[in-house]
């Protein structure tokens, strides 16, 4: 199972490496979206795990 990132650790990352990173934990970004808007979603996705 992936360890899941903190708010902090995930704002440090570049979309693509967010992405990536999202993905290990079953959640397609669109990297379209600003990059605030993928860390909300992510951090809110990873929450009702």
């Amino acid at each position: 199972k992936a360890k899941v990132p903190f708010r902090v650790q995930l704002e440090l990352l570049t979309k693509a490496e967010l992405e990536k990173e999202m993905r290990k934990h079953g959640l397609e970004l669109d990297r379209r979206k600003t990059k605030d808007a993928l860390v909300k979603q992510s951090v809110a996705f990873l929450k009702g795990k």
